[in-house]
C-alpha cells in the first residue's frame, strides 16, 4: 500500500472541507445541547426549543445530505436526455448533418487577455474529434458575454485552433439565441439535422432549443454514462455543494424556457 498517496488523498479530502464539518459539528453540539435544556425547561419553553432543536437538526440533515457529491453527480444525469450518441453511433455526411457546438465561455487572465473555459474547452475537443472523424461540418456558436468581452466563438476559434472551414455565429448570448444561430445558418446551407454538442447536463435544454428553431436532433455529445461513484462520493464536501450549481442553473433554465414559451414540453 502507497502509505504517502493514502495520506495526501486524505489531507486533499479534510483540508478544504475542515470548515464546513467544523459548521456541522457545532450545529450538532447545539443541538444535543438543547435537547439536554429541553429535558429540564417549563412546558412553553420547551415547546420553543423544540422549534429551535427542528430547524437546527433539519439544517444539519440537509447540509449533510446536500453536500455528498453522489447527490449532483445523479441530478445531472437526470438532466442529461437518453438517445443515441455520437460517440457511440455517428452519423455519417449526409449534406444535411451538422455539429452544433456551443460555447461554454471564456475568461480573462492575468495577462488581460481571453482565454475559453474549461467547459469551452471540453466541449470544442469533442466536437473536433468528431468532426475530424466522421467530415461532418462544425458551427461554433457564442457571442459577446459580458458585453465588453469578445466573442466568444472568436476567442474558442483562436486558442483551440479550429479548422479553417468552421462556421461561426459571434451574436448569440445564451442558449436560445444559440439555437436560433444555428437554425439560421442551417437554412442557408440546406442543412436540416444537429449533433448537440455541448455539456451532458445542458443537452436535454440546448436540443430542446434546436427542435424549436426548427433543426432534427439526431445526436448527443457527449454520452449518457451512469456516473462512477465511489465511498468518497458520499462524504460530505464543499466540492459536493459546489457540484449542484450545473444542475441547479440546467433545472431553473428549463423551468424559465418552458415559462416563457422558448420551448415546449414537445421539444423535450
Amino acid at each position: 500500500m502507497d502509505w504517502y498517496a493514502l495520506a495526501k488523498d486524505a489531507f486533499q479530502l479534510v483540508a478544504p472541507n475542515a470548515p464546513y464539518w467544523l459548521l456541522l459539528g457545532l450545529a450538532i453540539a447545539v443541538w444535543l445541547r438543547e435537547r439536554r435544556r429541553r429535558r429540564v425547561a417549563a412546558p412553553g419553553a420547551r415547546r420553543a426549543g423544540m422549534s429551535l432543536i427542528g430547524l437546527l437538526g433539519g439544517t444539519a440533515v440537509a447540509l449533510t445530505l446536500l453536500s455528498a457529491p453522489a447527490g449532483p453527480k445523479l441530478a445531472a444525469l437526470a438532466l442529461t436526455p437518453k438517445g443515441p450518441s455520437a460517440d457511440a453511433d455517428a452519423p455519417a455526411p449526409d449534406g444535411r448533418t451538422f455539429i452544433a457546438l456551443f460555447s461554454g465561455g471564456i475568461w480573462r487572465g492575468p495577462d488581460d487577455r481571453w482565454r475559453p473555459s474549461s467547459a469551452s474547452v471540453a466541449r470544442s475537443l469533442r466536437a473536433i474529434d468528431l468532426a475530424s472523424r466522421t467530415g461532418l461540418p462544425l458551427v461554433l456558436s457564442g457571442g459577446r458575454v459580458p458585453a465588453d468581452a469578445p466573442p466568444e466563438a472568436d476567442v474558442i476559434r483562436e486558442r483551440l485552433r479550429f479548422p479553417a472551414d468552421l462556421h461561426v455565429d459571434r451574436t448569440a448570448r445564451n442558449t436560445f439565441e444559440n439555437a436560433q444561430a444555428f437554425s439560421e445558418i442551417a437554412a442557408r446551407l440546406s442543412w436540416t439535422r444537429a449533433v448537440v454538442a455541448t455539456d451532458a447536463a445542458h443537452l436535454r435544454r440546448a436540443a430542446a432549443c434546436l427542435r424549436a428553431a426548427g433543426v432534427d436532433v439526431v445526436a448527443y455529445l457527449p454520452t449518457r454514462p451512469f456516473p462512477k461513484l465511489t465511498p468518497a462520493d458520499a462524504i460530505p464536501s464543499v466540492f459536493g455543494l459546489a457540484a449542484w450549481r450545473a444542475p441547479l442553473r440546467e433545472a431553473a433554465g428549463l423551468a424559465y424556457y418552458l415559462a416563457v414559451g422558448r420551448i415546449g414540453w414537445s421539444d423535450l
